[in-house]
C-alpha cells in the first residue's frame, strides 16, 4: 500500500505489535537502529516495552508468545534500553534520533510496564542529543477516555506521569525529549517530519480534519521544534 503511493524506493519500517503476531517473521519489523539521511530511527519492541525484566517477562500469564522474543537487542526493557545507551554513546554525529516505540511511555493502559526503564534512558541520552519519541497502541481505550490524548505532543522540559514495573505504579516525571503521537492507521490519522537545519517541522494528517490537531494538548499542527544538539 505505501509502495503504491511512494514507490518502491521509499524505505518503509514497522515496530512490531501483538497484533502483528507471526505475520511477517522478526526480520520484517525494525527492532534497533536505522540510519536516514536526516535522522536515526531506533524501533522499540513490543515485548521491550511491556516487561521491565526478564522475570516479569517469564512470569506472565498467559506466556507472552511474540516473535519479537528472539531480538538480540533483547526481549525486556532493562535489556534493550542498555543496548539503546550503549549504541547512542558510540555514535559519533549529531544526527537526531527518532524513537518508534508500539506501546507508549505514559500511564492509563497498565500493560507497558517497561516504561520507567525506557523513560530513565531515554533522559540520559537527551542530555548530549536530541531525542524525538513516538508512540501508538493506546487508541482502543480513547473512545471512553480522553487521557492518551493529552500526550499527543509534550515538550522536552514537560512532565509526564510514566508507567512503573507495577501495574499500581506511576510516577509524574520531566522528560529531556520530545514525546509524540505516532498516529493511528486504524483512525486514518498520521504525523509528517520535515527537517531543516536546526529544527523540525511535525504536521498531524487526517481524512478528518478534527484529528490533525495534537489531540487536547491545545498545540496546532503543524508544529515546528527547534532541534537544539543538531546541525544538519
Amino acid at each position: 500500500m505505501i509502495a503504491s503511493v511512494f514507490g518502491e524506493d521509499v524505505k518503509t519500517f514497522f515496530t512490531y505489535g501483538s497484533h502483528d503476531r507471526n505475520e511477517e517473521g522478526g526480520g520484517g519489523f525494525l527492532c534497533g537502529p536505522a540510519e536516514l539521511n536526516a535522522c536515526w530511527l531506533y524501533g522499540v519492541s513490543f515485548c521491550q516495552m511491556r516487561f521491565t525484566d526478564d522475570a516479569q517477562r517469564a512470569a506472565s500469564d498467559p506466556p507472552y508468545d511474540g516473535i519479537d522474543v528472539s531480538e538480540p537487542t533483547g526481549a525486556c526493557a532493562e535489556t534493550a534500553a542498555a543496548c539503546f545507551l550503549d549504541w547512542c554513546a558510540a555514535l559519533t554525529d549529531r544526527k537526531p534520533v527518532l524513537v518508534m516505540s508500539h506501546m507508549p511511555l505514559h500511564a492509563n493502559r497498565p500493560d507497558n510496564r517497561g516504561a520507567a526503564v525506557w523513560c530513565d534512558a531515554l533522559n540520559r541520552a537527551a542530555k548530549r542529543r536530541d531525542i524525538l519519541v513516538f508512540f501508538a497502541h493506546n487508541h482502543s481505550s480513547e473512545h471512553v477516555s480522553d487521557v492518551d490524548r493529552l500526550y499527543y505532543y509534550v515538550p522536552a522540559g514537560g512532565v509526564l506521569p510514566v508507567q512503573g514495573r507495577e501495574k499500581e505504579d506511576r510516577a509524574v516525571t520531566r522528560i529531556g525529549f520530545h514525546y509524540l503521537n505516532a498516529g493511528y492507521i486504524l483512525n486514518g490519522c498520521g504525523t509528517l517530519l520535515r527537517f531543516s537545519d536546526g529544527a523540525v517541522t511535525v504536521r498531524r494528517f487526517a481524512a478528518e480534519p478534527a484529528e490533525t490537531a495534537f489531540g487536547n494538548t491545545g498545540y496546532a499542527s503543524p508544529l515546528t521544534i527547534p532541534l537544539n544538539h543538531c546541525r544538519l
